[in-house]
């Protein structure tokens, strides 16, 4: 039987017991006690895509801008809202952050029609760039810069 078991800090710190059952009965247990720190969970401040952000998000020639507001874990998890510049509609956003990779979907609610915009790009910084479909009007390029 292999059983984890944490400290309490976070799952990134975990040690390992192992139990054996020999073939005369006896019982052998293994304790390999994993050393961490809690910096190990620190992102680095270029990967930091929590806060808001003013999205620009293009199809041919049409653009639409939308200001966005994102909570990031400790993970790289996102979460969020955001709103069209132009119309009156939100999207519940979610993703994660991994290397430079950004990965978000946007859930638009009503009153707009549903419709679902998964992202996929990179962050630098304070600017964040790359592509997007849309379920409704097709691909796309985006671009983030975040608010100051």
């Amino acid at each position: 039987m292999i059983k984890w078991s944490g400290d309490g800090r976070s799952s990134q710190c975990r040690r390992l017991c192992a139990t054996r059952s020999a073939a005369a009965g006896v019982t052998l247990l293994l304790t390999v006690s994993v050393v961490c720190s809690t910096s190990a969970q620190t992102i680095p401040a270029h990967l930091r895509v929590g806060g808001g952000w003013h999205f620009v998000l293009t199809i041919g020639s049409a653009k639409s801008s939308w200001d966005a507001t994102i909570k990031q874990g400790a993970r790289g998890n996102l979460k969020g809202r955001a709103e069209p510049s132009e119309i009156d509609c939100r999207a519940k956003v979610s993703g994660t952050v991994k290397g430079a990779t950004v990965r978000m979907t946007w859930q638009v609610l009503s009153p707009c029609a549903r419709e679902i915009i998964s992202f996929k790009g990179s962050a630098r910084r304070n600017r964040m760039s790359g592509s997007f479909v849309d379920s409704k009007l097709g691909k796309g390029a985006f671009k983030g810069k975040r608010d100051e």
